[in-house]
């Protein structure tokens, strides 16, 4: 193909052909970025509503209204459990029943060990109180529990915490 050739095949168009051409216009693709955006905000409100569902203590039946800043709620450094006193907003100071009898936490590590003849079983857990043998609110792993002359000692963190039937 030389100048000349498509020179000709040029001039030959017919005019209407030309003035169509000129005035075509592509159908426009619909856009996918408005529905795109808008997912990307619907995800956007359900990632920040379970951040701070998580983070931020909502929803959670452990998160009370302020009971940590009000001093109900103090961590005692030998047992590893949260002492919350009865009525702090449903949450429940640590029990353990244990032969018909409901034992509290006293939060003290019990001085000594406890001899393994006086180990009666491992925990169960429940989420309220319990009302069963070996079943506790705390601890949903399980854990070793024994009988001594000042209660039950129940094993936490790798030490044995003092439970009585004296309430919260």
């Amino acid at each position: 193909m030389n100048e000349e050739f498509l020179l000709q095949a040029v001039g030959h168009i017919d005019e209407d052909l030309i003035a169509e051409a000129e005035e075509y216009r592509p159908a426009k693709r619909p856009s996918l970025r408005r529905p795109l955006a808008g997912l990307a905000a619907c995800l956007a409100v359900v990632f920040g509503l379970y951040w701070g569902m998580n983070n931020l203590g909502m929803g959670s039946a452990n998160s009370g209204s302020g009971s940590a800043a009000s001093g109900e709620s103090q961590q005692n450094s030998n047992s590893g459990i949260t002492d919350n006193s009865q009525g702090s907003g449903g949450d429940v100071c640590p029990a353990i029943w244990v032969d018909g009898q409901l034992y509290w936490s006293t939060f003290q590590a019990i001085s000594g060990e406890v001899e393994e003849s006086a180990i009666l079983g491992t925990t169960t857990y429940t989420d309220g109180l319990p009302d069963e043998d070996g079943e506790a609110n705390f601890n949903r792993e399980g854990t070793l529990y024994a009988r001594t002359d000042e209660g039950i000692a129940v094993e936490i963190d790798g030490e044995w915490v003092l439970f009585t039937p004296d309430g919260p």
